[in-house]
């Protein structure tokens, strides 16, 4: 994971970029560009892109603290759930994401 301070200001997002492994549907896992990003405007909320070929970026905003506290235990219920280290992937944090559509699982590391 890379990060970056996108300018010298306290204004400034930080930026992390990453690839993460998405799975949809038991289908095997896709590796995507994603950033996740906080700013001081928003201080509760972290955002995380995904770069998908097929659409244009998909953004997701939760919860910074949703992050924090899913990096210890299980987290979160509805739209976005953070699961810490798995077992086959010990260095990496699993979020789930939930729409009518059906429920994603990103390997983030």
């Amino acid at each position: 994971m890379t990060q970056h301070h996108a300018g010298a200001t306290d204004e400034s997002p930080i930026v992390c970029t990453t690839t993460i492994l998405v799975t949809v549907a038991g289908d095997p896992p896709v590796p995507l560009p994603a950033e996740l990003r906080y700013t001081a405007a928003d201080p509760y909320a972290v955002r995380l892109s995904l770069n998908t070929p097929s659409t244009a970026t998909v953004d997701w905003v939760f919860a910074r603290s949703l992050l924090t506290r899913g990096l210890r235990r299980p987290t979160g219920s509805g739209d976005v759930t953070v699961i810490p280290r798995h077992h086959c992937h010990p260095d990496t944090v699993r979020v789930l994401l939930s729409t009518w559509h059906g429920t994603a699982a990103l390997g983030v590391s």
